[in-house]
């Protein structure tokens, strides 16, 4: 072979002489240009499991895959290592009342905007349980919710939220609604002042459940509504 001279091979798809270094490349690049010309556009769609709309076809796939009623979900766990490092970074670091005002702000307007961002069913320190797709903050609150069912008893959870006072104007979400009675309930184990703070301006009626009333219903002997 003559120094210098480029070998080439007719491509299968539009016989242009393409060298044999890039013909592989050449003719996947066919293939790609076919397949997006033939490729219907993603217009969004709903979590196969949780029915969740996404309008992104990538973060409708990873949100899928670790989707938490997806029976073989991906967990990916932290290592140690990450989280040491996190820890540490977090370490020292103090807001500034101008931050934590804008941060609280920011808190406020998402609340407003989108109430199911912040209820009762997605936050709390107790372990969160799924059952049927619902949301509860431990085994109280689903004791509660499975009396009611038991019972007849109308039984949903609530958006709305009722502002009172506490260092500020703050927003708060009852556990649960029951409809039939007019009532809100609040699921609670450890009480503290900012509670009490937060029923004492409640305009509405609201039941209070605790380990008295909870033990009640494990021995089937809870009336009082």
């Amino acid at each position: 072979m003559p120094k210098g001279k480029t070998v080439t091979k007719p491509c299968c798809i539009c016989s242009k002489e393409v060298s044999l270094f890039a013909y592989n490349r050449h003719v996947k690049a066919h293939k790609n240009a076919n397949s997006s010309v033939n490729k219907k556009p993603f217009n969004g769609d709903n979590c196969e499991y949780c029915k969740k709309f996404y309008d992104s076809k990538l973060a409708l796939s990873n949100h899928e895959t670790r989707c938490k009623l997806n029976p073989n979900r991906k967990i990916q766990r932290q290592s140690q290592e990450s989280i040491e490092k996190l820890r540490n970074s977090n370490l020292g670091v103090s807001w500034s009342n101008e931050r934590r005002k804008k941060h609280s702000e920011i808190m406020k307007s998402v609340v407003e905007k989108v109430p199911e961002s912040y209820t009762s069913s997605n936050r709390g320190r107790t372990k969160q349980i799924i059952v049927n797709g619902i949301k509860f903050q431990g085994k109280w609150e689903l004791e509660f919710y499975n009396y009611c069912k038991n019972n007849n008893i109308l039984i949903e959870r609530t958006n709305e939220w009722f502002e009172y006072e506490w260092n500020g104007i703050r927003k708060y979400f009852p556990d649960f609604y029951l409809p039939e009675l007019d009532l809100y309930v609040e699921v609670k184990g450890y009480e503290t002042e900012r509670d009490r703070a937060k029923w004492s301006a409640f305009p509405k009626k609201l039941r209070v459940i605790k380990k008295k009333e909870i033990e009640s219903i494990r021995k089937g002997c809870f009336v009082d509504l």
